[in-house]
């Protein structure tokens, strides 16, 4: 629905469902960090953070998708074109991670890695639609 001109865009219970995947997602990667529960190998966990990070955030856009309290997977396939970018810019970055190593300062992982990280940073979907359950 459109929006008065002095009002704002975003709501407080968004402000709150922002604030909280941010912090979810601070957490897990300072976890990785100081516990390295991935058990990424010392000379890949820059590699590993840089690409939990980046997964993080394209996970996260598909919770950006319903501002409301409608579930993500209602309309997933309702968008083409955001699947097909979404889909673009995984392959990049498996591309950048693993043979990029020259210009991004990157290092290989492997697929069991690859794995432990898409699982991780998917779980930011999850988080937010347990939200929802609760926020309802």
């Amino acid at each position: 629905r459109p929006v008065k001109r002095g009002e704002s865009i975003i709501s407080g219970p968004m402000i709150v469902r922002i604030v909280a995947t941010g912090g979810y997602m601070s957490f897990v990667f300072l976890a990785q960090y100081v516990f390295n529960f991935l058990n990424a190998p010392s000379y890949q966990m820059h590699t590993v953070l840089f690409t939990l990070f980046v997964l993080f955030q394209l996970f996260n856009a598909f919770n950006c998708r319903e501002l409301d309290r409608t579930p993500m997977y209602k309309n997933l396939l309702n968008n083409k074109l955001m699947l097909g970018i979404f889909l673009l810019v995984l392959i990049l970055q498996i591309i950048i991670t693993q043979a990029g190593g020259a210009v991004f300062e990157t290092v290989p992982l492997s697929v069991g890695l690859w794995c432990k990280i898409l699982g991780v940073s998917c779980s930011v979907i999850v988080l937010d639609e347990i939200w929802k359950l609760f926020e309802k």
